[in-house]
């Protein structure tokens, strides 16, 4: 039979089995977890990826903003059809994967194009909204080796790329 001690000291492992679950499944539930992908299939998978200096980066428009808008100053374009300067957002915070993009540094830039599936009463123009997170293979860029073997990956996939458009649209015109 269990003495008075023994359920002490019972009810103290339980309480703090319970507490440092509590205490892990807060931490899990809020961070921002991804999935690592390779170049190639990121590249693939977006709908922009360009090389640009950060101009701004904006505020939340309201208390219960989920995002902020980036603009960028485009550089290079290697996906999507793009000119001039650009805004792309992404989460505030960084445990909502955030980006923590930096005014005045130079970034390559992995972006989405948001669902066109919004309201029509919406005033954006959602043909233009793209949007990024920690998860993308976002990355600063500067005059390291890293940052010009990146890019030079980039431009073969750019090449391979319209390679394979150019391929879709030879078999769509022969079916046609």
């Amino acid at each position: 039979m269990a003495t008075i001690r023994d359920k002490i000291l019972l009810r103290s492992i339980i309480g703090w089995a319970c507490s440092l679950m509590l205490v892990l499944c807060a931490f899990s539930g809020w961070a921002c977890l991804c999935v690592e992908e390779t170049l190639e299939k990121e590249f693939k998978d977006v709908d922009l990826v360009f090389s640009g200096k950060v101009l701004k980066s904006g505020e939340p428009k309201s208390e219960t903003a989920i995002s902020i808008e980036v603009e960028f100053e485009l550089d290079e374009i290697w996906k999507g059809d793009k000119t001039g300067n650009i805004s792309v957002s992404t989460p505030i915070m960084q445990v909502s994967c955030g980006f923590p993009f930096k005014v005045g540094d130079c970034y390559v830039v992995f972006a989405y194009a948001h669902d066109k599936k919004e309201p029509e009463t919406s005033a954006r123009d959602w043909d233009e909204f793209f949007y990024t997170t920690w998860c993308e293979n976002n990355q600063e860029i500067d005059e390291s080796t890293e940052s010009k073997d990146l890019l030079s990956e980039l431009a073969s996939l750019k090449s391979k790329h319209q390679m394979e458009l150019q391929e879709s649209k030879n078999e769509e015109e022969k079916q046609g």
